[in-house]
């Protein structure tokens, strides 16, 4: 299993690029610089991501309800683990709905309910750091906002 470290941040402007770079059949990464490490250089992208979805242009009469259409494939993350921190409700009234939760499960990562960041998260423990705080006011211990910060050293 390659070993890297990844926030899910959906960028849109960033999935042109991605289609840019995929166009290039089986990509290799082994190198991304900030908070994605080296892989193997056997890693292959096709493996995680659904790249025929990426490539379509034309979406007219195009049925994308099912998973295939997703960018991560489903199960494709078996063995990777979320944490999810919702530390207080977001802008449409409450915290990351269950269905969002089940979604990312659905593609295969274990998900872990818990703020106890300052106890539980470290990686390689954890993949992928959820958190979701939309207050003004401190609402982190320092220990819990240390442990976010070396998660992504």
């Amino acid at each position: 299993m390659p070993t890297f470290a990844v926030t899910i941040v959906l960028i849109v402007s960033g999935l042109s690029l991605l289609a840019d770079i995929l166009l290039a059949a089986d990509v290799n990464i082994t190198y991304v610089s900030g908070t994605c490490k080296k892989t193997v250089p056997t890693f292959n992208m096709s493996t995680y991501y659904n790249q025929d979805s990426i490539l379509v242009t034309d979406m007219n009469g195009v049925d994308v309800s099912s998973s295939s259409w997703d960018l991560g494939k489903d199960s494709a993350f078996t063995g990777y683990n979320v944490m999810y921190c919702g530390l207080t409700p977001t802008s449409y009234g409450g915290y990351l709905p269950t269905a969002v939760l089940q979604l990312i499960q659905q593609k295969g990562f274990n998900v872990t309910q818990s703020c106890n960041m300052a106890g539980l998260l470290a990686y390689p423990a954890f993949h992928v750091f959820i958190l979701i705080d939309r207050t003004e006011s401190v609402v982190i211990s320092d220990a819990d906002a240390n442990t976010v910060a070396a998660f992504y050293t």
